[in-house]
């Protein structure tokens, strides 16, 4: 995670290859191209003002073919920080939805609830009262009498 906070121009260790390199290992990026790019982008950049990782994408982005593996880089910076935000997300809305009454629901119904509180904004843009309906209709074996 030391390797996406180089990637931030507010960073004090900004471009710093030797914080850099772990993602370049672990996306297989060339480290040599990456190393030769990142000297050529701090000269490019030097009296640039830029807030963060968009603004040095902005800036690189007319330059490409300088620096193919370095925009390359900075895309999967982008994308793993949405990505891992999505997954804490999802993992916090499973925790409140495993309550006590875990032990006494099937797993069908936990992995539903938990679609439903991952996608709430989903779920409430549903019409309720078509949902009811479609639940009675379906459930016809039902102690309470819902329409």
């Amino acid at each position: 995670m030391k390797g996406f906070s180089a990637c931030s121009p507010k960073s004090k260790n900004f471009f710093d290859f030797a914080t850099i390199n772990p993602m370049l290992v672990n996306n297989k990026i060339s480290e040599e191209d990456v190393q030769i790019e990142l000297m050529q982008a701090k000269i490019v950049l030097r009296n640039q003002h830029m807030e963060d990782i968009h603004d040095v994408i902005d800036k690189l982005s007319s330059l490409k073919e300088a620096f193919p593996e370095l925009l390359r880089l900075l895309d999967i910076a982008l994308t793993i920080a949405v990505s891992s935000a999505a997954c804490e997300r999802s993992f916090s809305s499973l925790k409140r939805t495993k309550t006590y009454l875990r032990s006494t629901m099937s797993q069908l119904r936990l992995n539903n609830l938990a679609i439903l509180s991952i996608e709430s904004d989903i779920a409430s843009s549903l019409p309720l009262e078509v949902v009811v309906d479609r639940f009675a209709y379906q459930h016809k074996n039902r102690r309470i009498c819902l329409l």
